[in-house]
């Protein structure tokens, strides 16, 4: 009997991303112990700010791009489409190569360390490989959008850095060779995607004269960039601010506890990507009864996957650390268990947050992760000077159980939708 299409999405994102986790996994073992948590925390703080200086590219288009590709497509609105894609792809370009200028030239005034130029070049290809993968998502190629981020690119840094760390006489890696490994790694995986893009595109689209909406694509993708920029922030305003407040050390040592943190919620991420097309059609069909159907079905799911994760790292997540990482991380342990507590209560909520930038109230959502970065800003810097990376870890979750409560509420509110993995039936496509 042949699956229907949305479990063969379903499972195959799934699969993906816990593929993509697994080598994220390994990096961080690999690099945690290699490096040492002085230098791991060095590498983790760098490449916060690599991804930071992403945010105007990898948080606005991408979300912008799967929305009005659904909607285009709906409506055979071809030329449009072509427009999009060009337009995603040149803007994103010539914004990342003024940010890498501009991130270059004060690196040049100030510490004018190599790793962090060759990090920083780094920045357009990632701007372009957001811009990919969020073109073949929106057409519903799940799968391929997936495949150079998740599997190509961490694999052979892998395999680049292991190779490497076994070919060399010295025992330690210059952090200057792992940021080269990682750009030769991303140049890899841009290639095999750049290859995906073309061989998956449809076919119509080649001898079409674009069209352009660009005043209606940038008005939506400002709020999208607000939202996903305030989102990362959120993630990353800890780590960035232990850095600041502490020490690289203990940057090191927390950069392994998110990592940890990070897995419990993998399904959300995951079926995001999914579902996200599914809650724009829907929408835009008016289709109340399967917009909810298909938000409940994505909500049971995730909190299947996290609860039996966040159980583990709640009661033996020192334990875990250190059997994996080494006796340097066992000062993660209790940072860890708080973490968990406030994924699983994020896991409980669903994609509130993905639900509301498909339906058009991106404009609402950025306001709440406006209020929750401004509540988690705060929190940091009152907990982190006495309580450390154990503060950092209470008060992101306490602000992400402030932001998913609000946001839960607006998708009552707005869409009639109700933020419960109880409340409607099960969704087959």
């Amino acid at each position: 009997m042949k699956l229907p299409r949305l479990f063969k999405s379903i499972s195959g994102s799934l699969i993906l991303k816990l593929i993509g986790l697994v080598s994220s996994f390994l990096i961080s073992v690999l690099l945690a112990r290699t490096l040492g948590p002085e230098k791991f925390g060095v590498y983790s703080y760098v490449f916060a700010i690599i991804t930071i200086l992403t945010i105007p590219t990898n948080n606005g288009f991408p979300n912008m791009i799967v929305r009005y590709t659904s909607m285009y497509s709906i409506k055979s609105k071809h030329a449009l489409l072509k427009g999009l894609y060009s337009f995603s792809n040149t803007t994103s370009l010539l914004i990342s190569l003024s940010l890498m200028f501009i991130a270059v030239l004060i690196n040049a005034f100030t510490s004018n360390n190599l790793y962090m130029y060759i990090g920083f070049s780094m920045i357009p290809i990632l701007a372009l490989c957001a811009v990919r993968s969020a073109i073949l998502n929106g057409l519903e190629r799940v799968i391929f959008s997936q495949i150079p981020d998740k599997i190509i690119n961490p694999t052979v840094f892998i395999l680049l850095y292991s190779i490497y760390y076994i070919i060399s006489d010295s025992d330690e890696i210059s952090l200057a060779m792992t940021f080269s490994l990682k750009l030769l790694a991303l140049i890899i995986s841009f290639i095999f995607g750049t290859i995906f893009l073309f061989k998956l595109l449809p076919k119509k689209l080649i001898n079409l004269k674009s069209e352009f909406e660009k005043k209606k694509w940038i008005k939506t993708a400002i709020p999208m960039l607000l939202v996903g920029g305030m989102m990362f922030l959120n993630n990353r305003l800890d780590l960035l601010l232990i850095g600041l407040l502490k020490s690289m050390y203990e940057v090191g040592v927390y950069q392994v506890v998110t990592r940890g943190a990070e897995v419990i919620v993998f399904g959300l991420s995951a079926l995001n990507i999914v579902f996200s097309p599914k809650f724009s059609k829907y929408f835009t069909l008016n289709d109340s009864v399967s917009l909810q159907n298909a938000f409940t079905t994505s909500a049971r799911i995730i909190f299947c996957i996290s609860f039996p994760i966040a159980t583990l790292f709640i009661f033996w997540g020192e334990d875990i650390l250190v059997s994996i990482y080494g006796s340097d991380y066992a000062g993660g342990g209790t940072a860890i268990a708080i973490l968990s507590v406030g994924q699983l209560i994020n896991s409980m909520f669903g994609a509130v947050g993905q639900l509301l930038i498909m339906t058009g109230y991106e404009k609402l959502n950025a306001k709440v992760i406006g209020f929750a970065l401004l509540c988690n800003l705060i929190l940091n810097v009152l907990l982190i000077p006495h309580l450390g990376i154990n503060g950092a870890a209470l008060a992101t979750s306490l602000s992400m159980i402030i932001w998913n409560f609000i946001l839960a509420y607006l998708v009552y509110k707005k869409l009639n939708v109700y933020p419960t993995i109880f409340k409607g039936k099960s969704f087959r496509n």
